[in-house]
């Protein structure tokens, strides 16, 4: 889909070396979770680029203690919060997340989530992630803010975090876009030589926005002298929680059921909170109505029946 020298061109810290090994794993993932088009695979290398100092870290810096107890990542058990800390390129973390992922891609990722620090994996999990929660929908309109919502806060609107760093992924977005204009998503790629005239413009070997973990206060990174990557910025990228729409299809109903249901999810994860807020006030309105309607109607006919027999003068024992 894209070749070592087009991802240099976006991350231009990232050696030759580790391009071409990472490459046809990074390529397999896109191919497989359909990142296919300019927008999505702009979109897609700029918050992996972001979230892992351009492919340096593959693991958190943190030590994933402050997971610990965590019930909503499924970490119920002691050392969970180690265990399952962030890894991959957009981290995947929590017990609940490692099993859901390791099932979606044929890997038992909660007995061995080691695994997903190797890029074959780690790719896939990032490949996942996107997937899951249908962050293509907002590629493919070029919001670029939206798609940085869902990866690092969970949500598509509302406040950017402070930790995006969304400058930072701003720019990685829109070099990409102007980079992958020479890009034919069926395979061909057009007027390589010219694009590479900034190819081997190497910026220095350390730039202060890709050594800067996306989260402060998480301790120097420790380069990594065998070969592996290095730790993973920090514990701020969310964990790969499953969407409402991906819950509901897992459920065991009527497909008809299931897809009624995962297009009421997709609807409600576009709306703003207080959309949600308003479709819930209006619904416990009109189900008060409702039940006050059918307690009424009950009333009236318990006077009616109580009427009925006290008069005297009528056969009440068709009343019983």
């Amino acid at each position: 889909m894209i070749t070592s020298e087009i991802l240099r061109k976006i991350m231009r810290n990232l050696s030759a070396s580790k391009a071409d090994a990472y490459l046809p794993y990074l390529n397999a993932a896109m191919d497989e979770f359909e990142i296919n088009s300019r927008l999505r695979v702009a979109a897609f290398l700029s918050q992996l680029a972001a979230e892992s100092g351009e492919f340096k870290w593959f693991n958190e810096l943190a030590s994933g203690a402050e997971y610990e107890g965590r019930k909503d990542l499924g970490n119920t058990k002691p050392g969970d919060g180690r265990r399952y800390k962030g890894r991959g390129p957009i981290q995947l973390t929590g017990r609940n997340n490692y099993r859901a992922a390791g099932k979606a891609l044929g890997l038992d990722l909660e007995g061995s989530p080691e695994l997903a620090s190797s890029p074959e994996v780690a790719f896939r999990t990032a490949g996942w992630f996107w997937d899951t929660n249908h962050i293509n929908r907002f590629a493919d309109k070029d919001n670029i803010r939206a798609v940085t919502l869902l990866v690092n806060a969970g949500r598509s609107t509302g406040a950017m975090p402070e930790r995006a760093h969304f400058p930072v992924r701003q720019e990685y977005y829109e070099r990409a876009k102007k980079v992958l204009e020479s890009v034919d998503f069926d395979g061909e790629i057009h007027d390589v030589q010219q694009s590479m005239n900034e190819v081997i413009k190497p910026e220095p070997e350390t730039s202060p926005e890709a050594e800067k973990p996306l989260v402060s206060g998480v301790g120097e990174k420790k380069e990594d002298v065998s070969g592996t990557p290095p730790p993973a910025p920090a514990a701020e990228v969310k964990a790969s929680q499953a969407s409402w729409v991906s819950k509901i299809g897992s459920l065991s109903l009527p497909a008809g059921v299931t897809a009624v249901l995962a297009t009421v999810g997709k609807f409600f994860m576009t709306l703003p909170p207080w959309g949600v807020v308003a479709i819930i006030a209006i619904a416990v309105v009109v189900a008060y109505l409702i039940w006050r309607d059918a307690h009424q109607r009950a009333h009236e006919r318990t006077l009616m029946v109580m009427g009925a027999a006290a008069d005297k003068t009528k056969n009440n024992l068709r009343l019983v």
